[in-house]
């Protein structure tokens, strides 16, 4: 009888929670009919809550990482975001007046350097960086110089001054500053320009920000 009580009250757990066969639970209800003393345990067992197992360090420092690692992810699709709107503003016309061609703000990246700061903005963005030293270094230098064109189109592209510089096959046209002049820039700015600009330089607030909060520096 002793022997039939310990098994009793081994599988008391599984006949709580219904995991045992039909037979099984009705051999279990049948002896808990009978026996006073493993109806008691049943009972006792029925109403005492289920243990809470300690987390482990290793398993803490596993949902430390997954949480920062999804903090990361957001703050980089932000970024990106951020600077794909300020993109999407170069198709549109950038600047223009009646009787002269639109110029649109897609023109900034014929630019070398523009570009450049493009491909480095991009970069620090999506690259696997093992210090975040360097990833706002590559960041800051790209959106920098990307911001600094745009600002130097909107100076020198009214005024329909360049210079031509050839280098083999590559021919760079470069707007000059000669007879600039700011009313003139702000009177030939249109909407998207500004909208540009404002999306190219909250892209780079956005980044700072998106490096200082996501540090995971592997070093």
């Amino acid at each position: 009888m002793k022997y039939e009580c310990d098994l009793i009250r081994d599988v008391a757990p599984l006949y709580k929670d219904g995991a045992l066969s039909e037979n099984g639970a009705a051999a279990v209800k049948e002896h808990l009919s009978g026996c006073k003393d493993c109806r008691t345990y049943y009972d006792s067992v029925s109403n005492e809550p289920a243990p809470v197992l300690e987390d482990s360090a290793e398993t803490k420092r596993d949902v430390s990482l997954g949480k920062r690692i999804t903090v990361y992810r957001a703050w980089q699709l932000g970024t990106f975001f951020t600077a794909a709107a300020a993109m999407f503003t170069m198709i549109f016309p950038w600047f223009g007046y009646p009787g002269i061609t639109e110029i649109k703000g897609v023109s900034v990246l014929g630019n070398p350097f523009a570009l450049t700061g493009v491909v480095l903005f991009t970069t620090a963005v999506w690259y696997n960086f093992k210090a975040s030293r360097h990833r706002r270094i590559c960041g800051l230098t790209g959106i920098g110089l990307w911001l600094f064109f745009e600002l130097y189109y909107f100076l020198t592209i009214p005024m329909g001054y360049s210079v031509g510089i050839s280098w083999g096959p590559i021919n760079i046209d470069i707007p000059c500053f000669e007879r600039f002049s700011i009313i003139e820039s702000l009177q030939n700015a249109l909407p998207a320009f500004y909208a540009g600009i404002a999306s190219t330089a909250a892209a780079g607030i956005v980044f700072y920000l998106f490096v200082k909060n996501t540090a995971l520096d592997m070093t």
